[in-house]
């Protein structure tokens, strides 16, 4: 099916499934007989454009899947007269966050999934969606973030910007997002841990990184993590960190090793099973996860 003939005359279809077809154009009209609509997939189709008021008489209108398509952009009025919660532009052609577009749903949308796009560029502008809660902004082309990007998004509980080498200072970037439950930044390039300021944040990922070290400054403000992934980067030795209410560590994939009982330059992926618990007892981090019954088997997947 490359296009839609006439338009869907259903007056009280609430679900609509078009995803997996080759539609590469939509009618204005396409669906102004649907005006119970609640919820439109066209994702994997091969759309590059959509119509001004494409969704106008879509009033009930909350989820709308448009991912895995050919959207370079988006006109300013798409989304006029819908009250889109879940918007998925995911794995498109977009280079510059259509920040007008969003306008039309600035105190409705709540969940943004721009990952796999082409985006360099955030300003202060780029998200005028002050009911944001969720955001995912992984595998874009972004370098440079501005401390003001995030200003408008207070409210914002997970953000995923996995898969950018950002250069930011992450301190200011963060500032504006004082709830922030989950954080994302998987290979990002980072080669130090930076400092968050989120006291909130219960989950981190900085797997597939060039960090180090981490050490008590990196995690300072993290007084409510509960989940750390540190997969796959260049740490030598167990952080020597204490995080009060950690339950989940992850350090699979480092270059650990530790000397204990004549064991020495003995791998931790390679040597440490239940056996091995007491020589970590010397490092804070680890013994406060085994007094917390988190500890069973290592390879450290905790």
């Amino acid at each position: 099916m490359i296009t839609i003939p006439g338009t869907f005359a259903l007056e009280h279809l609430e679900t609509l499934n078009l995803q997996d077809n080759r539609l590469s154009t939509l009618r204005k009209q396409t669906f102004h007989g649907t005006s119970f609509l609640q919820e439109l997939d066209l994702s994997r189709n091969s759309l590059s454009q959509l119509s001004t008021e494409q969704f106008r008489n879509l009033r009930n209108l909350r989820i709308l899947n448009l991912s895995g398509n050919h959207i370079r952009s988006l006109s300013r009025d798409v989304f006029e007269g819908t009250r889109i919660e879940t918007l998925d532009l995911s794995s498109n052609r977009i280079s510059i966050v259509p920040s007008a577009a969003f306008l039309e749903v600035g105190y409705t949308l709540r969940d943004l999934n721009l990952a796999e796009n082409l985006i360099e560029h955030l300003d202060s502008s780029a998200f005028p969606v002050s009911q944001l809660i969720n955001l995912n902004l992984a595998d874009n082309r972004l370098t440079i973030l501005p401390d003001n990007s995030f200003v408008a998004l207070n409210g914002l509980l997970s953000l995923n910007l996995s898969k950018n080498y950002i250069q930011a200072n992450f301190k200011e970037l963060f500032h504006y997002l004082p709830d922030l439950k989950r954080l994302y930044m998987a290979n990002c390039g980072l080669k130090i841990v930076p400092v968050l300021p989120l006291s909130n944040l219960n989950i981190l990922d900085l797997s597939f990184n060039a960090i180090q070290v981490l050490d008590q400054a990196n995690v300072q403000y993290l007084t409510s993590l509960k989940e750390l992934s540190l997969v796959n980067n260049s740490l030598n030795a167990v952080p020597d960190v204490r995080l009060r209410i950690l339950r989940h560590l992850d350090l699979s994939d480092n270059p650990i090793e530790i000397e204990n009982s004549g064991q020495r330059g003995c791998s931790v992926v390679d040597c440490i099973g239940l056996k091995w618990v007491n020589a970590f007892k010397t490092y804070p981090l680890i013994d406060q996860l085994m007094k917390q019954f988190v500890v069973t088997t290592l390879p450290l997947l905790l």
